[in-house]
């Protein structure tokens, strides 16, 4: 069967813009100059802004989890 879907919003020129926090467009812009310093053969560069770009998506997605963070001891753990 085939599916067709209507009514999509899609980007369609520079003038568009994507809803994202402020936290994560600092993310977005990380990638962009990772994929750019790739296309530019520039690995070191491309590393770096990668691992910012990871950093920033771990640090926003830990923040997703709320309450208090607490380690639990095992029944066998030295105290």
């Amino acid at each position: 069967s085939v599916t067709a879907y209507t009514d999509i919003n899609a980007l369609e020129d520079e003038s568009d813009t994507i809803d994202l926090p402020e936290y994560l467009s600092k993310a977005l812009v990380y990638y962009v100059q990772a994929k750019v310093a790739e296309d530019q053969m520039d690995l070191e560069r491309k590393e770096y802004f990668m691992r910012e770009f990871r950093r920033i998506i771990e640090k926003h997605e830990s923040s997703k989890i709320w309450g208090a963070r607490t380690m639990v001891t095992g029944p066998a753990a030295i105290r």
